[in-house]
């Protein structure tokens, strides 16, 4: 079974676990749903203050779950989505570019 992590680029834990029971029911037995909070982060990413802010840390939740298979950024103005390509060959995608892609 292949992990993947579910990155909040976001400091708010509930949204995080929200975000992450949603994925795991949709993916059951398809994969694993690691779920990571950027505490680092601010509370909500309402600007580009904010989404600046929460690059930081959306990286180094990156490097620190390097064992996961691939990565979800968990915010649909896909902050730190290029830069989190930047630093992995592992696949990287945001839910902005997601829902775009699905319409």
């Amino acid at each position: 079974m292949r992990l993947i992590a579910f990155i909040n680029p976001n400091s708010t834990q509930a949204m995080t676990e929200s975000c992450a029971l949603s994925l795991g029911e949709v993916a059951a037995g398809a994969f694993e749903v690691r779920a990571v909070t950027n505490h680092d982060g601010p509370p909500a990413i309402q600007g580009e203050a904010d989404g600046k802010a929460a690059v930081p840390g959306l990286l180094k939740a990156i490097e620190d779950n390097d064992d996961c298979d691939g990565f979800i950024l968990g915010c649909f103005d896909d902050t730190g989505l290029f830069e989190a390509r930047v630093m992995t060959s592992k696949p990287v995608i945001g839910i902005g570019q997601a829902a775009f892609h699905v319409a």
